[in-house]
């Protein structure tokens, strides 16, 4: 497998929130000016509790000759609300380096050292059994933010699972995403949706 097939197998949040700031990266792992950094108002961070140590790295999946990891870097509580809490998210993805050859992930690929990106993604995470989401800042010159509804009890699919993936180490950290985790939690079926939002907090808001 080739290294540029990457950013096909690495998730598709960070497709969607890093990729397009490739080229603009900041080698200090500062996310780039104009990016997709998330910034906090005043009275949100007031409000927030934060969590800063780094947790242990999740793994993805391992697919085609990669084994792709998530770190969560900064975890901050927003606001909570009927059940209901709202997370800010700072992660990074890595993997293992591994031949352009290779075919399959050697045996003892994950006893390797992990090579993480420089650049960070920012997101916001809603914790809720009703609605479990992942919110995205929109790219340039849309910008305003997009919400994706993850569908735990009947979407859980290999496509998608790096989106459960984030959503499950914000929320319930250490956790397997696997056929019981959506019973475990009493997710609600819902269908895998995307909408648009004002701003972060409104998904805490009752949708129409």
């Amino acid at each position: 497998m080739r290294m540029e097939r990457v950013c096909v197998i690495l998730s598709a949040l960070a497709a969607l929130v890093a990729c397009s700031n490739r080229g603009a990266e900041n080698r200090s792992g500062a996310p780039p000016a104009g990016g997709n950094a998330v910034a906090a108002a005043p009275a949100e961070a007031a409000a927030a509790t934060s969590a800063a140590t780094p947790s242990e790295p999740q793994e993805i999946l391992c697919h085609m000759g990669m084994c792709t990891y998530l770190r969560i870097d900064r975890q901050e509580t927003v606001r909570e609300a009927n059940g209901e809490r709202l997370l800010r998210v700072t992660s990074a993805e890595g993997s293992h380096p591994i031949s352009a050859d290779a075919e399959d992930p050697p045996a003892n690929i994950r006893d390797r050292p992990i090579q993480w990106s420089p650049q960070p993604n920012n997101y916001y995470v809603l914790c809720s059994a009703t609605r479990p989401t992942l919110i995205i800042q929109k790219e340039a010159p849309a910008r305003g933010w997009e919400g994706i509804l993850l569908p735990f009890v009947s979407g859980l699919n290999f496509a998608s699972m790096d989106l459960f993936i984030h959503y499950s180490a914000a929320c319930h950290p250490g956790e397997t995403v696997d056929d019981g985790f959506a019973r475990r939690h009493g997710f609600r079926d819902v269908q895998g949706d995307r909408f648009d939002l004002a701003r972060p907090e409104d998904a805490l808001n009752p949708r129409t």
